[in-house]
């Protein structure tokens, strides 16, 4: 009996028995409550017992009816239950625009409470899909292929063990009946002719009701004819050896289908091709152990590929949302295997493996295109964090640390990194990898184990993103007044993407331009790749920049920074950089870049690295200096041959290659480490330029050196490298006021004190001038600083 019920019960009988106590002395008094009052609560017990839990059970079959389907509402039950939610329709709002987010986060919330998740769409390559693209005059197959997408960001933020609870299937028959159920009600709707079903009227019924168990009854049998995700996206394929013909190690392939020829995109095909061009590489597609197919790289060189790889590449894009630069010809595979139904295919649906040695193995950097290596860039990011953590021998709690410090702080590498320029064997202390993985103990520990619970928990993606951004404000995302002090006007009007704070130079970010080939974990400009457009500084506008440094006759030098602005094809930077070329005033244009470290394949073999020195000779033929700001922060990242090459080739166009990096605890705070690197750059022709001290912002915390530490690390290697190579300065704090050197300690009016300069100053007045400040061990920044007894305060800072 419900709780109500008995409550109910309850207080009636005290009612009943006060008004027996008070009556009691009445004449006939044993006679009227016996006839009175039995009576009445044997009539007050039938209508809760019985009538009561009657009209309950009438109530909730009956059936309501809903004008549409109201997807928040849907959202809300769904993180309410703990029971079955199953989804049935062509494709969903509910997994596209506010509606995905919200929805993922129900579903990862009833899922954690032990809920399946069924979500079955229409089939995007079946004829009901056509069919159904004509009826409601949009692209079914675009928007079947956007909700999977969702889906799959949803399976790839659940915890490893809770994946199967999330199913997702596609049917190709056109059912007449739409449904969306959440524990013992679901919603059914009758698929209009000329509008998506949520559009339509809805009717809420029960399962146990004749039309909820027809509908029921509907999508198990659909259900049980359907496809799995895994088949609409991928293909299984299996390399076959050689010698014995045996099947090798089951992998799950994108791919797309091009008049009626598989064409599979995989790094790992290409690595296979390319190990072994002196005999053919051939496969098994979804375990087919009747035919064995040879694989052909596409080559754009031949007649009639490159418009065949275009063509390949938007396919893949529309389909995946993501693009692929290599695809793979699988040869003499009939059209009635590509267009297969799960009821011909054989039993091969059990899930892609997710170990961390196939995600390692899906890092590998060796490729081959036009019969030569060619290297395609490939980037890593959050998906592929996890496997990369577990790798370097980070347990659950610390790879869950890592992974929240990723929701604050940017995280991405890619596989030339991972696999030339880390040492596996020495992570997770490895500088290396200390420069690009974010560290469980990057921020301050409340936060970093307040966001784990959250991501432990499911939290929703608002109540999350809210917690971030409150972080991501403490962290100072705009140092050195870089937003208020910086921004430049033109016409009176502010000019985004532009930053003037020393008269002779300009720095301009370009819109294209403002992601890395991989992100240092320390990074200063972490807000251009947080995803805020309030914390993000860009532009797309070239005729605005040039403007600028027109009305300008003071800026004699503009730097294209980022990000990284070697991420954007040559083409688009040739936009930026060539009107600059008329200007007469302008005598350099740098370019600050690490893709000389992070990515050199950028200027080696990349598909526009030619026309990148092209654009770079131009620039020199105009008769300005061109000056790649080379970020190089460990010694390390010189020692692949690629590096080398790279760093000669673009020194082969006459640009000069000027280095700097800060000084970061844990990756090069060892004299030796700026030693070496220095003698190298050197050795290269390249110039040492920089050190840095880690700017006020992010991370400061962790990695930061005192200043008397990092000026006797200067000045230790300083002493072991030839005149060459002392063209560097530092240790340089980039502050408010301007560029801060630390010259070394002194003994002022018997106190030790910091001796310190303005190398650049936004106050030109200041530049070169000597200064002193009361000597701390502990201080980090200009800020943290103070004047001697006596002296006014600090220059700049007054």
């Amino acid at each position: 009996m419900r709780r109500g019920v008995l409550l109910l019960c309850a207080g009636i009988g005290v009612v009943a028995g006060l008004c027996i106590w008070f009556a009691r002395g009445l004449p006939d008094f044993r006679e009227n409550l016996l006839l009175n009052l039995a009576p009445e609560m044997l009539t007050t017990m039938v209508t809760l017992l019985v009538i009561q839990p009657v009209l309950s059970r009438l109530e909730e079959e009956r059936v309501r009816e809903h004008l549409r389907l109201d997807y928040p509402s849907f959202c809300d039950k769904v993180a309410q239950t703990g029971d079955i939610v199953c989804v049935l329709d062509t494709f969903s709002y509910l997994l596209s625009g506010a509606s995905a987010t919200r929805f993922a986060d129900a579903a990862r919330t009833a899922i954690r409470r032990g809920a399946t998740v069924r979500v079955m769409l229409l089939d995007p390559d079946s004829m009901a899909a056509r069919q159904r693209s004509h009826e409601l005059s949009a692209d079914v197959r675009r928007e079947v292929m956007r909700n999977l997408r969702e889906l799959r960001r949803l399976e790839a933020v659940l915890p490893e063990e809770h994946r199967d609870r999330l199913q997702v299937r596609v049917y190709a028959a056109a059912p007449s009946i739409q449904l969306y159920r959440c524990g013992e009600r679901m919603m059914v709707s009758f698929y209009p002719v000329d509008r998506l079903s949520g559009e339509g009227q809805q009717l809420e019924v029960r399962i146990t009701t004749p039309l909820g168990s027809f509908v029921s009854e509907r999508f198990a049998e659909l259900w049980s004819r359907s496809r799995s995700v895994n088949e609409v996206l991928t293909r299984h394929v299996q390399f076959v050896e050689p010698e014995s013909g045996e099947p090798g190690t089951p992998m799950w392939l994108e791919y797309v289908d091009d008049d009626g020829v598989l064409y599979l995109s995989d790094q790992r095909l290409v690595v296979e091709l390319a190990r072994h061009r002196d005999r053919p590489v051939t496969v098994r597609v979804d375990g087919s152990a009747e035919q064995v197919h040879e694989l052909e790289l596409i080559d754009p060189e031949e007649p009639g590929e490159l418009a065949l790889l275009r063509r390949l590449r938007a396919e893949f894009t529309e389909k995946y949302g993501a693009d692929a630069e290599m695809f793979v010809r699988v040869k003499g595979v009939p059209r009635a295997m590509i267009e297969t139904t799960s009821a011909e295919r054989a039993p091969v649906r059990t899930a892609r493996r997710r170990a961390t040695e196939v995600q390692c193995v899906a890092v590998q950097n060796v490729a081959v295109q036009n019969g030569d290596h060619r290297p395609v860039f490939r980037a890593l990011a959050l998906p592929h964090l996890d496997g990369l953590l577990a790798r370097a021998g980070l347990d659950e709690a610390d790879r869950l640390r890592a992974r929240a410090v990723a929701e604050v702080l940017p995280f991405r590498t890619n596989s030339y990194v991972v696999d030339e320029l880390i040492d596996w064997q020495a992570a997770p202390e490895d500088p290396m990898y200390r420069l690009v993985f974010p560290q469980p103990d990057m921020l301050p520990r409340a936060d970093v184990e307040r966001l784990a619970s959250m991501l432990r928990d499911g939290a929703s993606a608002d109540r999350l993103r809210a917690d971030v951004n409150r972080i991501r404000l403490r962290l100072n995302p705009h140092p050195s007044g870089q937003r208020d002090l910086n921004t430049p006007l033109l016409d009176g009007e502010p000019v985004e993407g532009m930053q003037h704070k020393y008269a002779e130079t300009l720095l301009f970010f370009p819109r294209q331009g403002q992601t890395c080939h991989a992100y240092c974990s320390y990074c200063f400009r972490w807000p251009q790749f947080v995803g805020e457009p309030d914390l993000r500084m860009a532009s797309g506008d070239a005729a605005a920049l040039t403007s600028y440094v027109r009305a300008h006759p003071e800026i004699t030098s503009v730097l294209i920074t980022g990000g990284d602005p070697l991420i954007m094809s040559s083409a688009v930077l040739a936009r930026y950089v060539e009107p600059l070329l008329e200007i007469p005033h302008l005598e350099s244009v740098r370019i600050g870049t690490k893709a000389l470290s992070y990515w050199p394949h950028r200027f080696l073999t990349d598909p526009d690295a030619d026309e990148l020195l092209r654009l770079f000779e131009r620039v020199v033929g105009s008769g300005r200096n061109l000056a790649l700001m080379g970020h190089y922060s460990h010694p390390r990242e010189l020692e692949p041959e690629a590096a080398v090459r790279a760093l000669r080739r673009a020194q082969g166009t006459g640009a000069v290659v000027r280095c700097q990096a800060p000084l970061i605890r844990g990756v090069n705070d060892r004299a030796q480490d700026w030693a070496v690197l220095w003698r190298r750059l050197v050795a290269q022709g390249a110039v040492p330029y920089y050190m840095f001290v880690e700017r006020d912002t992010g991370p400061q915390d962790y990695f930061a050196v005192p200043l008397a530490r990092a000026h006797e690390l200067f000045r230790e290697a300083y002493a072991q490298v030839s005149g060459l190579a002392r063209t560097v300065r530092g240790p340089i704090m980039s502050a408010t006021p301007g560029k801060v050197q630390v010259d070394g300690v002194a003994e002022v009016g018997g106190r030790r004190a910091f001796v310190l300069h303005y190398v650049q100053a936004r106050d030109p007045e200041l530049v070169g001038r000597p200064f002193f400040a009361a000597y701390d061990p502990d201080a980090r920044w200009l800020t943290d600083l103070r004047p001697l007894p006596g002296d006014g305060p600090l220059p700049g800072l007054g």
